[in-house]
């Protein structure tokens, strides 16, 4: 039997043969409002429980991110909430976010806010982002370009890191992480929160992290005889986080400050003997946060951006951004509430490419969401003006209906489009931006400790931009892209247990990158993947495990190169010494499977750590 339909059977066993008796045997009138049901703003832009999202949205917290043990977002997403990943090596290795099938530079990352996008290689460098500076992670896969602007289009990741609790009684005045384990990885972490006055309040976090790494590539598959593609590649990664919150009558300012600087080999001949990248990340984010009325909120956001990419045999480039934006949000009603705003963005690249240097971009936006009885609305209305390209206007509208208590259903239908970037432009100036087009129609249960849901969804896209091998590999839009799938989530959280799992079946397609005109399977995106975990949160240990699978799945749209099925194992167990004082171990890949998120490229082997985590 193949390893993915063990893995669905065993799951949906797990699912309905204890969860489901779980949540039966609790009875509760209204189950809104309890931890699997927080408020968030991801779907619209205004507030709404997570079970009346008209999005298939997960939430992930501070406590979720820590029992995993992981140091990359990429190991912590892997399977989850539609998320595939492709990655180039180990901790540092270029990394890829698939969402329902989109390309990697079709999902927006977003770190307190603001985009995280280098103009160069289209990448979020993401891979850069510590979780031990973590908060809270939320997933929101499909078309969000009504809500984020151009680019949202497989969906969205928001980061968000840490910053200070508001609650003096849940706050950690200092923290401190200390871990070490085999490849050479050394990681420390601290978290120091303090009152400055009555309404001022300051966090500063930061993470050191290192390894010797191994060799990012199999020689053996990339036919290299250059002997520095053989040796261990090293990874290091410096991160500094300050929050700063003032809280006044009517009104609330918050200053978030993020910079990260690593420096990360990579195995490729083309680049000379040992190459290296180091990159440096810096933002700004501001927000002030005012009421007019009781009924009548306005926001106004500053994001301010850097990233330089410096390699070793001697390029240079800098992405730079900035954003401002302004919003106000009123209630109409005890359940209508409607919102508008402006949005201007800027992004430069350093050096140009062929004298594309600058995209600008200004935007209005406006959202409603209301009730009426059992029935819900949503619709999202947003028109982005670009210097290059005529104004584009994107929407969402979604309807859902709680046909019993407990019970619910949702629809939206969305479109969206993505500008081409400056490398596109400059192979082809003529080149148009993408259209996307997506429905999907959702089933929601939620029961006290636990939420079901069922997501059919199916994606269109026109004018994708391909780059043609018969023509020098230029950019040109050709063909289309396509995909439909089922994803199944379900979460139950009791008081000293979790159990989760989420699976994704779809069908992606692309154009070959051989013969544009014709569709083939999307390149490292599978018919079939997801993810189950169990934690065990007891008086004096906590225990979590975490299995991840995919079926096999193309290396490229320019080869047939095929990469393999994979079910991995990731654990993780912490000892409670006393209050405030623990020893923990974390192991990845616990079987040491052999397997690849990229052809010729090596993925994490059996990994152990050991630490101490103090907080006083």
């Amino acid at each position: 039997m193949r390893v993915y339909p063990r893995f669905i059977w065993s799951s949906l066993a797990v699912i309905f043969g204890i969860n489901l008796s779980v949540a039966n045997s609790q009875n509760t009138t209204d189950d809104r409002g309890t931890p699997l049901d927080p408020i968030t703003v991801s779907g619209s832009g205004l507030n709404q429980r997570l079970s009346e999202t008209f999005s298939n949205i997960s939430i992930f917290n501070k406590k979720e991110i820590e029992n995993s043990g992981l140091k990359s977002l990429a190991d912590f997403l892997q399977g989850r909430s539609s998320v595939e990943v492709g990655r180039n090596g180990g901790l540092g290795g270029v990394t890829s976010f698939f969402l329902r099938g989109s390309e990697s530079r079709n999902v927006l990352v977003l770190l307190n806010g603001v985009r995280l996008r280098d103009e160069l290689t289209q990448s979020s460098l993401a891979e850069n982002i510590p979780l031990d500076l973590v908060e809270k992670i939320e997933v929101i896969p499909g078309n969000m370009s009504s809500v984020y602007g151009e680019g949202a289009i497989g969906g969205v990741i928001k980061i968000i890191t840490k910053e200070v609790n508001q609650d003096q009684s849940q706050r950690d005045n200092k923290s401190i992480r200390v871990e070490s384990g085999n490849y050479g990885i050394k990681n420390l972490s601290f978290t120091i929160e303090s009152a400055l006055d009555d309404s001022l309040l300051a966090l500063v976090s930061g993470n050191v992290l290192q390894t010797d790494g191994f060799s990012s590539t199999n020689p053996a598959e990339t036919f290299s005889s250059d002997d520095t593609d053989f040796d261990n590649d090293k990874y290091k990664n410096k991160t500094i986080n300050l929050n700063l919150s003032k809280q006044l009558r009517n009104s609330f300012a918050s200053l978030t400050y993020f910079q990260t600087d690593s420096e990360a080999y990579f195995d490729n001949s083309f680049f000379g003997r040992n190459p290296k990248q180091h990159s440096d990340q810096e933002q700004l984010n501001f927000t002030y946060d005012f009421d007019l009325t009781s009924d009548n909120n306005v926001k106004v956001t500053y994001d301010n951006s850097k990233i330089k990419l410096r390699y070793s045999y001697g390029q240079f480039f800098e992405t730079k951004e900035d954003k401002i934006a302004v919003q106000n949000d009123i209630r109409l009603g005890n359940d209508d509430n409607f919102l508008f705003g402006l949005e201007q963005r800027s992004i430069s690249r350093n050096p140009s490419s062929s004298g594309v240097k600058r995209r600008d971009f200004k935007s209005a936006f406006v959202a409603f969401v209301g009730d009426r009885g059992p029935f819900s609305l949503q619709v999202n209305l947003r028109s982005d003006n670009t210097n290059r390209f005529k104004s584009r206007v994107t929407y969402l509208t979604g309807i859902g209906y709680l046909f019993a208590p407990r019970h619910s259903l949702y629809f939206n239908h969305s479109t969206g489009f993505i500008s081409p970037n400056t490398y596109a432009l400059s192979t082809n100036a003529g080149v148009l931006p993408e259209k996307h087009k997506q429905f999907e129609a959702g089933y929601t249960f939620l029961r006290n400790s636990l939420i079901f849901r069922l997501t059919y969804f199916d994606t269109k896209t026109s004018n994708p931009i391909t780059y043609d091998p018969s023509d020098g590999y230029k950019a040109k839009n050709l063909s289309r892209f396509q995909n439909s799938g089922y994803e199944i989530s379900l979460k139950n959280v009791t008081e000293k247990k979790i159990f989760d799992i989420s699976l994704t079946f779809q069908n992606p397609q692309s154009p070959d990158g051989l013969n544009p005109s014709s569709l083939i399977q999307s390149a490292r995106r599978a018919n079939f993947f997801g993810s189950f975990g169990f934690t065990v949160n007891g008086d004096k240990f906590d225990f979590s495990i975490r299995g991840t699978s995919s079926s096999a799945r193309k290396d490229s749209d320019y080869s047939s190169q095929m990469l393999s099925k994979y079910f991995i194992i990731n654990g993780s167990l912490k000892y409670k010494i006393r209050r405030g004082l623990n020893i923990f171990g974390t192991v990845q890949n616990l079987a040491n499977k052999n397997y690849q998120l990229a052809y010729g490229y090596n993925t994490i082997p059996q990994q152990f750590t050991i630490g101490v985590s103090s907080t006083f």
